[in-house]
């Protein structure tokens, strides 16, 4: 968590605008009785983890960033 907050915070422009592009997204979707969710969740959750990969490509190689099972 540390991790993400430390790159909002060095990139609070663009995760203002980005913030902004998500209410836009959610906005819309109300006026059309949250059906246009089926669109625009999936739709953020994508451009949210290229997003993320495009800040941070090369995660540290003891970081975990998904559990395996073991």
């Amino acid at each position: 968590m540390a991790i993400s907050l430390a790159l909002v915070w060095n990139n609070l422009f663009v995760m203002m605008i980005w913030g902004a592009i998500v209410l836009t997204f959610f906005a819309l979707s109300v006026l059309t009785g949250l059906v246009g969710l089926v669109v625009v969740f999936p739709l953020l959750g994508h451009g949210t983890w290229h997003a993320y990969r495009a800040i941070r490509p090369n995660p540290a190689e003891d970081e975990r960033v998904f559990l395996s099972p073991e």
